[in-house]
C-alpha cells in the first residue's frame, strides 16, 4: 500500500465515523480524495473535500474539518 493509498484509506475511515449515513451524493467523489499537492511547500498531499461537504451538509467548514481530523 502505498503512502497515498493508506493516507486515502484514514480519511475515508475519518467520513465514515463522522459522516455516517448522511446524504453527500452532491459532492463529487473526485473531491474526496487525497491528491498530491500542487506546490511541495505546502507538504506531500492534500484534501479539498471539507470545504464541498460542509456546503452540501450546510455545515461550517472549519468545524467539519476538525471532526474529520480528529
Amino acid at each position: 500500500m502505498t503512502v497515498q493509498q493508506e493516507l486515502q484509506a484514514r480519511v475515508d475511515a475519518a467520513l465514515e465515523a463522522v459522516l455516517g449515513e448522511a446524504d453527500t451524493s452532491a459532492v463529487s467523489t473526485d473531491a474526496l480524495r487525497i491528491v498530491p499537492t500542487g506546490n511541495p511547500q505546502f507538504g506531500d498531499y492534500q484534501f479539498n473535500g471539507s470545504l464541498p461537504l460542509a456546503k452540501a451538509l450546510k455545515q461550517n467548514p472549519r468545524a467539519l474539518a476538525t471532526q474529520i481530523l480528529e
